[in-house]
């Protein structure tokens, strides 16, 4: 479920059709100039040991979650979320 969030919410667009699909939904994107959120250092691994602590959360708290980590990488003014990111968001869900 956690992966699912994370594309949904964080991954930027890589086709040709996916890009169509975000300019035609997000028109505004053209004149803003907004830079899409890219993901650098999240593989695998990093998603398996947030998932293991996030056993029990239920869907709304993830997606909360995932949103968060959005929000945090979209306010820097390069938008990339880094595991750095997502650890410091996870743990103000934690507690």
């Amino acid at each position: 479920m956690l992966y699912h969030y994370l594309v949904k919410y964080c991954k930027p667009p890589s086709s040709f059709t996916e890009k169509a699909t975000f300019l035609y939904k997000h028109p505004k994107t053209l004149f803003t100039g907004k830079k899409l959120i890219r993901m650098e250092g999240v593989s695998h691994d990093v998603i398996e040991g947030i998932a293991a602590r996030t056993e029990g959360f239920s869907g709304r708290e993830l997606t909360k979650m995932v949103v968060a980590w959005h929000d945090a990488a979209f306010t820097l003014p390069d938008p990339v979320l880094t595991p750095d990111i997502m650890e410091n968001v996870l743990h103000k869900f934690e507690l």
